[in-house]
Parts: structure tokens; C-alpha cells; sequence
């Protein structure tokens, strides 16, 4: 389980991402995409472009994690452009439920 504080924000990579990356290479895309910090411990999540795919990049403090999850049959309600209904882009606090 990934410990998340009420302080950690969980940011969404609208789009597809090619998922055959590692972590370093989704640490250039939260670096650029988010312009954040990919050691800041907030959750940045990836989806593929089907949207049965996505992967978790966490900084736990001592290293990268990156988890990955693959749904056996549906898909993820994954947002495809960079604003969502309320206006805002794509990180949120824990707290906000994202759809």
C-alpha cells in the first residue's frame, strides 16, 4: 500500500502515455508535463492509450516506486484533454474526487 498523507496531490497525465517507459523516463514526463518535482511525493499516474493500463509514479523517500495496474476486462474513465469540467489541470488533492 502507498502511505498518502491528506497533504499528497494525485495528478493525472491526460492523454495516452506509452506506458513501455521506466521511472526515468516518467520522471522527464512529470518534470516537463507537470512541471513538478517527481520526488515531491505526490502520486503521478499514467494510463496507456486503450485505458486498461496505467502506472503510479511515487518517491517514497528513499527511492522511486512505479505500480502498475492492468484491468483484465473494462477500461479506466481516463480524461483525454488537460482541463476538466471544473477548470482546473490535471493535479488534485487527495481529498477532490477526480471522474
Amino acid at each position: 500500500m502507498i502511505p498518502v498523507g491528506p497533504a499528497t496531490r494525485i495528478c493525472l497525465a491526460v492523454g495516452a502515455t506509452d506506458l513501455r517507459r521506466s521511472s526515468a523516463g516518467l520522471s522527464d514526463l512529470v518534470r516537463h508535463q507537470f512541471h513538478e518535482d517527481p520526488l515531491s511525493g505526490h502520486l503521478y499516474v499514467f494510463a496507456n492509450r486503450l485505458c486498461n493500463r496505467i502506472k503510479i509514479l511515487f518517491w517514497d523517500g528513499s527511492g522511486l516506486w512505479v505500480a502498475p495496474k492492468r484491468l483484465e476486462r473494462g477500461t479506466y474513465h481516463w480524461p483525454r484533454t488537460a482541463q476538466t469540467e471544473t477548470g482546473r489541470s490535471g493535479c488534485w488533492p487527495r481529498s477532490s474526487p477526480c471522474s
